[in-house]
């Protein structure tokens, strides 16, 4: 290490340890499950999968951490009794009332689409009545 540097030594104990691993979650565990389950509901609330922008991801993505982050404070607080970062707390708590914001309140309306059978059965009704 060149003069100057600052060694990096992440924390690797108590509440702040989890926050580096969020990226790493195994899909399997609960909180997976819970992290895949929140996602799509983001996804469906913003149109569904191919309507989704780059920017309304990121916006999931920081939700999500967001959201991950105040639940395991409330256990904390719940199980301590005892926060010392209330501060800390109310900002995650605005952060993530404005990303949801950015996400829009009301969930926008998906498209109808078809698949190829009812494509065929709609224009046969069409045909047959207008044929009549």
């Amino acid at each position: 290490m060149s003069q100057g540097q600052v060694k990096y030594s992440p924390v690797t104990h108590g509440l702040y340890s989890v926050f580096s691993k969020v990226k790493a979650i195994d899909g399997r565990t609960k909180l997976g499950k819970a992290i895949r389950g929140l996602r799509k509901e983001l996804v469906e609330h913003c149109g569904g999968e191919g309507r989704v922008s780059a920017t309304q991801r990121l916006i999931i993505e920081q939700v999500i951490s967001r959201a991950i982050r105040r639940q395991m404070y409330e256990v904390h607080i719940l199980k301590d009794k005892e926060f010392s970062r209330e501060s800390f707390l109310i900002a995650l708590e605005n952060g993530l009332s404005r990303d949801l914001n950015y996400l829009g309140i009301h969930a926008k309306e998906m498209e109808k689409v078809l698949d190829l059978e009812s494509y065929i059965k709609s224009k046969e009704e069409t045909k047959e009545a207008t044929s009549q």
